[in-house]
């Protein structure tokens, strides 16, 4: 019988390739080594494929570590991306990005950007106002916690 795998184990997988070490990882989760390498056990006996190799207190990630943390990390953005998108539902709030652009960039740049595709947002309303850039500083918004990976500064 296989056991299921949950986000926190998503978690602690992406935790031990960005960390390189057990202990480290286990500092960061907040689990001990010896939880964390029977955890990651597990989760390689699931997924059936070995996703580190372990020297000392090393480890490196093998080919099937790094697809399986590709998309663990989509996973675990999902599952924020849904939590905020429930609060905000239930707030009544919908989503909003406001791209404000110097008088010097292209307009077909703007148009891009505004015909964009966010797929994790489906009821985006997308905003363009030229402004001067004293005028952008002052309207800066704080993007929220945890969405801070949808958006790139250029």
């Amino acid at each position: 019988m296989t056991s299921h795998l949950k986000i926190r184990d998503l978690e602690l997988v992406v935790a031990l390739c960005e960390e390189g070490t057990f202990t480290q990882a286990a500092k960061r989760v907040g689990i001990t080594e010896p939880a964390l390498c029977k955890r990651l056990l597990m989760i390689e006996g699931t997924v059936q494929a070995r996703l580190f190799e372990r020297n000392h207190n090393c480890v490196t990630i093998t080919e099937a570590g790094r697809h399986f943390v590709e998309h663990a990390k989509e996973c675990i953005h999902s599952l924020h991306c849904a939590v905020h998108e429930a609060h905000e539902a239930k707030r009544g709030e919908h989503h909003k990005l406001r791209i404000g652009a110097s008088a010097y960039l292209s307009a077909n740049l703007i148009k891009l950007l505004q015909t964009g595709e966010l797929r994790l947002y489906h009821d985006l309303a997308i905003q363009g106002k030229r402004i001067l850039i004293s005028q952008q500083m002052e309207q800066v918004v704080v993007v929220p916690s945890g969405l801070e990976s949808l958006f790139t500064i250029f």
